[in-house]
């Protein structure tokens, strides 16, 4: 049984105090056992993250709050998380928000507050306006999307379908990444290309995934390239919605492309909306981010076992769907999941693994001990502040390499204990550990002693 350093009386009395990284650190540890029981929203994506991340309604009126005072976009970035993770119960409340926040002077804040109104069906011209006079890099894939996705369901989406794919023909050709940025953008799941498959069985891939059939194409002769075209000209031909109209556009014309995006076209062509939490767990259909919230409100503890599996199996959104059954009886089973994903490499994101810290407690020092476990025991030691954690941690060997220095440093500091001053201070002077000042900083605001 683990041993925390901090009573919960004591992270109340620091998480209702002065503005700082002590306050904002626990009212991340107080939210982890409890997301309604943060008393200030944390805006140090750190601290705040996994809170976007569990949602709550303490969390949503804090960020309501938030959004209307927020020139640097930092409550912004935390909806972003929390829509990204189907977490946002009022959605509405937080779309209006949002919209009523739009400068539209083409700022960086206003362009993401673009980008979190269009996957969420919420984007306006007014929004689109702004975002059109962005000269920031990521407008390339924020504005097609929200352009397509205002313009779904009346009669010029065809049009202004033509008018992107001419627009940015050229550089997809050069950079796939930027069509699947902007399909993904549309809820439309990435699928690369399948190393060594023909487009036929890259269309019956994508058709597999919807849970559907691919329709029989006959194989054209020629190039890859010119078989590629053909199955996605075919595929999407009749196919709705905003993904298939810029595919329809893009591949009307002669051009370079993977077999990975016949995939995605079959995907569009073969997927046939059912319940959300079906189309999630087993369609691929977790991009979509109204659906993602509707199956993790529908999600229930009999289901534990299946989102596990979907996890492993790498199913976008899957992990959304577990941390919604976070706090109930399922809580241990789903934590042993999400980290038995990430130790089997099908997990990349360390956040879902770091708002289960609660129910992995007794796990965390072992996984420190075990050298091919210790990044992740690294990653999530920051929230557990244990006793047994931190004899784990003093009695570790300091990483040699940079980067797993860089989250012991971190470690240490979260633990908030006086034993790790001396090992901070020796770690600060070493001159190849990454900038431990952030580490640094929080530790000292903790303890209320300069290091």
């Amino acid at each position: 049984m683990a041993h925390p350093l901090h009573s919960i009386d004591v992270l109340q009395s620091i998480a209702s105090g002065e503005p700082g990284l002590a306050r904002e650190w626990a009212n991340a540890l107080l939210a982890q056992r409890d997301p309604d029981a943060i008393l200030h929203l944390p805006l140090d994506p750190w601290f705040a993250e996994p809170i976007a991340a569990r949602g709550g309604h303490a969390f949503e009126e804090a960020l309501c709050a938030a959004l209307t005072d927020d020139p640097h976009g930092q409550a912004l970035g935390l909806a972003l998380v929390a829509s990204s993770f189907g977490a946002l119960q009022d959605i509405d409340r937080i779309i209006s928000v949002v919209r009523s926040e739009i400068i539209g002077d083409g700022s960086e804040t206003d362009l993401w507050r673009t980008a979190f109104l269009t996957p969420v069906g919420g984007i306006t011209p007014v929004a689109l306006a702004s975002a059109g006079q962005s000269t920031h890099p990521e407008r390339s894939w924020v504005l097609p999307a929200a352009v397509l996705q205002l313009v779904t369901g009346t009669d010029e989406l065809e049009d202004a379908a033509a008018a992107i794919a001419h627009e940015i023909g050229d550089r997809v050709d050069r950079e796939p990444g930027l069509l699947l940025a902007i399909l993904r953008e549309l809820g439309v799941p990435s699928i690369r290309d399948p190393d060594g498959l023909s487009p036929e069985a890259c269309a019956r891939t994508g058709a597999r995934m919807a849970g559907g059939t691919s329709s029989s194409i006959m194989e054209p002769r020629g190039s890859v390239r010119r078989r590629v075209q053909r199955w996605v000209r075919a595929l999407v031909a009749d196919t709705p919605g905003p993904a298939a109209a810029l595919l329809r556009a893009l591949y009307s014309e002669n051009r370079r492309a993977d077999t990975g995006v016949v995939a995605i076209a079959a995907w569009l062509a073969a997927f046939q909306s059912s319940d959300p939490l079906t189309d999630v767990l087993g369609r691929w259909r977790g991009c979509h981010l109204p659906t993602l919230a509707a199956a993790r409100r529908a999600c229930a503890d009999e289901d534990a076992e299946h989102i596990g599996a979907a996890i492993r199996a790498e199913l976008p959104g899957t992990p959304a769907l577990a941390l919604g059954l976070l706090g109930g009886p399922q809580s241990e089973t789903i934590a042993a999941a999400l980290l038995d994903a990430r130790l089997e490499g099908h997990l990349s994101d360390d956040l879902p693994l770091q708002c289960a810290v609660p129910w992995l407690e007794d796990r965390i020092p072992d996984l420190l001990r075990t050298r091919p476990s210790r990044d992740a025991g690294l990653a999530l030691a920051p929230w557990c502040p244990t006793e047994e954690v931190l004899d784990t941690l003093l009695r570790l060997p300091v990483p040699a390499d940079p980067a797993p220095r860089a989250l012991f440093v971190t470690a240490l500091a979260c633990m908030g204990d006086r034993t790790v001053l001396k090992p901070l201070q020796e770690l600060r002077d070493m001159k190849d550990t990454l900038d431990p000042t952030h580490a640094i900083a929080l530790a000292s605001s903790i303890l209320q002693t300069p290091i």
